[in-house]
């Protein structure tokens, strides 16, 4: 996980020399079976989001879903981050059959 908030914040500084406003997608399982590790992923990540904020060169907009561990409720709400969110990128996915999902969404949707 820590690797992934790296990877996260990484991406996130590149990209600010883009632009100033960088909205982030996060799904996550906040309710459901996973709901526990769910929250606490979320909270490392708005701690990092926090912390770029805080350093003032660019400005991170968490936009977060709940998957509820669920591919089928998943599924829809990345296509709503992407499409009327229009976010930069999306995170999250702690469910294997999620991120699979996921990925083959991702994958026949060009993205």
């Amino acid at each position: 996980m820590k690797k992934g908030v790296l990877a996260f914040l990484v991406l996130a500084l590149g990209l600010a020399m883009a632009q100033t406003t960088l909205k982030v997608g996060v799904i996550l399982p906040l309710s459901g079976v996973s709901a526990v590790s769910g929250k606490a992923a979320l909270n490392g990540i708005q701690l990092a989001a926090d912390e770029v904020n805080a350093a003032g060169k660019v400005r991170l907009e968490l936009v977060v879903v709940d998957d509820g561990t669920d591919p089928t409720k998943a599924v829809p709400a990345f296509t709503k981050l992407m499409t009327v969110d229009r976010v930069d990128i999306v995170i999250g996915g702690l469910a294997s059959s999620v991120v699979h999902r996921g990925r083959l969404l991702r994958g026949g949707a060009g993205l």
